[in-house]
Parts: structure tokens; sequence; C-alpha cells
């Protein structure tokens, strides 16, 4: 709109700037010639018939001419230009018109959708609501749950920390219970290993007394040789005494007569005593002088005379027990060594000492 009225106005400059130069033309050429009237249809006859003058030069004519075109362009670019404006005032009331009727329509939309917005932010809320009362109500639910699981946990372990509690005390008490048995055993196994110590001793020195006591003499060789003793193979004096002690009783019987607990040191001297007092009867079992002289578990055989009987010696039974302190001639295996208690009451084989020959 604006270029157009821009161009309007030039042309109006252009059209009155030719009239200007047209007039000054004239009045120069003429003293007193008036301009015709042009309207539309003036031609360039009409021009020369109304001012003659104007055909003696011709470029007062092709000006003439050019200002009654411009004239008439400028007419109808006016008419145009009118008519423009009524349509766009027309377009205007209509456009104000509408859009009164789209503001009317508009307010009228926007309080009915303000309404139903407001009705759907109240279903909303009312809505929100509910499952906020929902979700509370499932949270307290939820959160009575946890406690109660948490309550039941806690429980669970409180029993496990005492049922845990519990089976530590139980083994610690197994464990002390277990050492004091063990301290209980060894102290009672020192205490046992005292006995036997004190036994020893007591034996030792009853030995030595009884040693003392019978020492081989002349007298005691006179006592012995009344004795019934057996002469054997083997160059030695026997006597089977088929009464049954225990080996200390035995001991003292022996020495009483003059007499020592057989020593057999040999496998002759195991035959020849053996057939001899299977003669006497077949199933006695006969003490000997050897015995434990070991403290404890150690087990150190000697005979009368302090010599060793080896525990590995061929002279032993191929079962014998080998744990007991004192030995026999058992009647197994045609005549062999063997061990045992020596509170067990058998029959013994005295022998003559060899001062005595």
């Amino acid at each position: 709109m604006q270029k157009k009225k821009e161009r309007t106005m030039g042309r109006l400059l252009c059209f009155l700037f030719l009239l200007a130069v047209l007039a000054s033309t004239l009045a120069n050429e003429t003293q007193q010639i008036d301009t015709p009237t042009m309207n539309q249809q003036t031609s360039v006859e009409e021009v020369t018939e109304l001012n003659p003058a104007l055909a003696e030069k011709p470029e007062n004519l092709k000006l003439s001419l050019l200002a009654k075109l411009v004239y008439e362009q400028v007419l109808e670019e006016e008419k145009l230009a009118e008519k423009e404006k009524e349509e766009r005032i027309q377009n205007f009331h209509e456009i104000k018109r509408k859009l009164n009727d789209l503001e009317r329509f508009s307010e009228e939309g926007h309080l009915k959708a303000m309404e139903q917005n407001n009705k759907k932010l109240v279903n909303q809320g009312n809505m929100t609501n509910q499952k906020l009362t929902d979700l509370i109500k499932i949270i307290e639910i939820s959160h009575r749950q946890t406690l109660a699981q948490n309550e039941k946990v806690a429980k669970d372990n409180r029993v496990l920390m005492v049922d845990s509690l519990n089976i530590t005390i139980h083994k610690s008490v197994a464990s002390l219970t277990k050492e004091h048995k063990q301290i209980f055993e060894k102290l009672e196994q020192v205490e046992n290993n005292l006995k036997d110590v004190a036994q020893k001793m007591d034996e030792i020195a009853k030995l030595t007394i009884s040693e003392n006591r019978t020492k081989v003499t002349k007298s005691n060789c006179d006592r012995a040789r009344l004795a019934n003793l057996q002469n054997l193979p083997n160059g030695k004096k026997y006597f089977f005494h088929h009464t049954s002690f225990d080996w200390f009783r035995a001991h003292d019987t022996c020495n009483n007569m003059g007499l020592r607990l057989a020593t057999l040191k040999n496998q002759e001297d195991i035959e020849e005593v053996f057939n001899a007092g299977r003669n006497i009867d077949k199933w006695s079992i006969w003490w000997l002088s050897a015995k434990n002289q070991g403290f404890g578990d150690q087990m150190d055989y000697r005979w009368h005379d302090q010599t060793i009987l080896d525990i590995d010696s061929s002279l032993w039974y191929s079962y014998a027990n080998k744990r007991s302190d004192c030995v026999h001639l058992t009647h197994s295996d045609n005549g062999k060594l063997n061990s045992l208690s020596c509170s067990m009451e058998r029959s013994f084989v005295c022998e003559l000492p060899t001062e005595c020959y």
C-alpha cells in the first residue's frame, strides 16, 4: 500500500513538472494562449483544434500529449486507488465484524472451554485425591507390613543370636569339658604313674630286702639242697612248685628255700624246663624271674641278675602280650615266654643258685 502511494505521488509530481515546462514554453511562444481542457477522449486533432499554435511546434504538441497521457493515467490510478480504498474499508469492516464475531465466539468458547477445563480439573483433582488416598492406604499397609516383617526379622535374628550364643556356649562348655577331661585323664595318668613308680620302688625295696636276707651262703645252699630238686640235661637243678601264687609270693617262696626264680636266657634252657614241667602238669603256666622294671609305657624286662630280656627276642611267644610286668613260661607254641599281671596266681619254677654247685 505504501509503495502504491509513493508511485502515485511521483507521477503527480512529474505531471506538475511537465505542466510547468509546457506553460513556460507556451508563454514564450504566444502571449495569451489558453491551455485546452483535456479529458480522457482528447486526441491530437482535438488538441490542435483547441490550440492551433501547438501544431506549429511539434515538441510542444508532444509535451501536451505526454501531459495528457500522464494526467489520464493519474486519474485512472486515483480511481483505482479510491476503489481499492473502498474495498479496503469494506474489508476492514468485514474483518472487524468477523473479529467481533470471533471474539464473541472465542469468549463464549473460552468460557465453555474454561468451564469444561475446570470440570476436568475438578475431576482430575478428585481422581488425584482418590489416588492419593489409595496411595496413602497402600503406603500405610506397606508400612505396617514392613514393621511386621522387620519385627519378625528382628525376632528371628534374636532367636538366631540366642541359638548361636547357646551353640557357642555349648561348644565352649564341651571344649572346656573335653579339656578338663583330658587334664583329669593326664592327672590320673600321672597319678597312676606315680603309684606305679611307688609300687615299683616298694617292690624293689622288698626285693632288695629279700635278696639281702637270702644272700647265697653255705647255710642257704645246704637248705636249698634239702628241696626236691630235679637235675635236667642242661646241667642245672630246678624245683617245680605246683601250688599257684602271685609273682611276688612265688619270688619270696623260692628265696626262703635258698633258691631263686628260674632264669631261662636261651631256647635250650626253655625247652628243658618246659618238657619237665609238662610231665608234672601239661597245662600249667610257670612264673620265671624276669620282670618289667620300666616306668609308665616303657617296657624294660630284666632277669633276676639284671640282664636284659630283649622285647624283640625270639624267646617270646608269637602272640605275646608284652604289656604286663611279670614273665611266665607258657604251654603254647611248645614253650615260649609271655607276660601277665603280677597279681595273677600261677605255678612257678625255682632254680639252685650257681654259687651252690
